[in-house]
């Protein structure tokens, strides 16, 4: 029995980044294995809209494609996995050899030569899935193949269209008595009008006149899933944490620790947002427009009823976003204290406010600002970030309205 996928709240995200080249709206951490569940949603569709007459006899060879299908992307998954780890081994032993390192695409055509074979076979078994679907259905099925093509590309950050999706994050839940239809959400594909010229817009703007948001944090949260009413979660899910300031990359006790002193502190910490550009999109919904599939966001209130939801109808994005932290009378120590930890640190990061402050080695993710472009002020209690060292979109805030189910 397939899992359901969990729709978490929109708080999760607010402070995601968007990379300027990938097709995620949002970019969270596990983002390929959001495609791949939009992609397994996808595939449940009914495509009969037409109300053609189907035997027996067709539906098996459906269902057959679509099971050859699946078993030919999963095989094709398989042998990514496995050669990204050999990879890696890869990657260390050069650097233990202080000897050069081939890009991850060379690597593999002269390493992996058996992950193009299954591509190859992943792309045949999808255009045959594709095929039968048009002979059974008729055209009309297109729309659902154009919207798996659209998901296939947005994974894809050479062939992503920027903008594609508003993703969520999708979560695994083993069977759960508490948790109903209503719980379940699935979010399809929406546009942001203008985005994509606005975003080239702002790539060449010199902009000097930013603009300044000031504000006060009294409190952060760090919440489980039972929080939202769901009585199991799966080890590997965790907890969602909503705190102000916390570790990146690294696990240790000492570093969670610096993190986690400077939480008890919010009363006496100011911030500074410093944009260099910002803007509202109107939220498009796209053309999967199934009845079968929700398209809400669940809003996070306390413990919210199944029936709250809000349907999003425009997002506030900023680029090139800085950000001043001060601290002041105790907080300050606290704040000198972590700071020399983290800065003496080579693999620990601290977040804050969903900035990520790591080693200039220690991430490639474009929602990561390397320390070397972080100014670390101990006489004023001061961490500031340039708005030039961070140059990516920011989803600064969602706008909805709500709706009872």
């Amino acid at each position: 029995m397939r899992k359901e996928d969990i729709n978490r709240d929109i708080e999760k995200n607010a402070d995601a980044l968007m990379l300027t080249t990938a097709g995620a709206l949002f970019t969270p951490s596990g983002g390929a294995g959001y495609f791949k569940q939009l992609e397994t949603l996808s595939n449940y569709i009914d495509p009969n809209s037409s109300g053609v007459t189907i035997t027996s006899e067709q539906t098996a060879k459906v269902n057959q494609a679509r099971k050859d299908m699946d078993n030919a992307k999963k095989d094709y998954r398989a042998s990514l996995v496995e050669a990204f780890q050999a990879y890696n081994n890869y990657v260390d032993k050069m650097k233990k050899q202080k000897k050069s390192i081939q890009e991850y695409q060379t690597w593999l055509l002269a390493n992996a030569p058996d992950v193009t074979d299954y591509r190859i076979c992943a792309e045949g078994a999808t255009s045959d899935y594709h095929e039968l679907l048009r002979d059974v259905y008729g055209q009309p099925v297109q729309n659902m193949i154009n919207v798996q093509d659209d998901i296939r590309k947005a994974a894809d950050e050479k062939e992503a269209s920027a903008g594609f999706n508003m993703a969520t994050i999708f979560d695994y839940f083993g069977p759960d008595d508490k948790i109903t239809q209503k719980d379940i959400s699935y979010v399809p594909a929406y546009r942001l009008a203008g985005y994509e010229e606005r975003l080239q817009h702002w790539k060449d703007s010199q902009n000097k006149n930013y603009t300044t948001i000031e504000m006060n944090v009294t409190k952060g949260q760090n919440i489980d899933w039972q929080s939202f009413g769901h009585s199991k979660q799966d080890k590997e899910s965790g907890n969602k944490i909503w705190v102000i300031f916390n570790n990146t990359s690294s696990s240790t006790e000492e570093d969670s620790k610096s993190a986690r002193q400077l939480e008890h502190f919010l009363q006496n910490v100011t911030f500074k947002l410093k944009i260099k550009e910002l803007a509202a999109f109107p939220v498009i919904r796209g053309n999967w427009d199934y009845p079968s599939l929700r398209k809400n966001f669940k809003l996070f209130n306390g413990a919210p009823a199944a029936s709250d939801y809000i349907t999003p109808k425009a997002i506030l994005v900023g680029y090139g976003v800085g950000l001043e932290a001060t601290f002041k009378d105790e907080a300050k120590n606290e704040a000198n204290e972590a700071i020399n930890h983290f800065k003496q640190s080579s693999d620990a990061g601290l977040n804050i406010l969903g900035f990520q402050i790591r080693g200039s080695s220690s991430s490639t993710e474009s929602s990561s600002t390397s320390k070397s472009g972080v100014k670390f002020d101990s006489d004023n209690g001061k961490i500031s970030i340039d708005p030039e060292a961070n140059l990516v979109p920011v989803v600064l805030g969602v706008i909805g309205s709500k709706i009872q189910l």
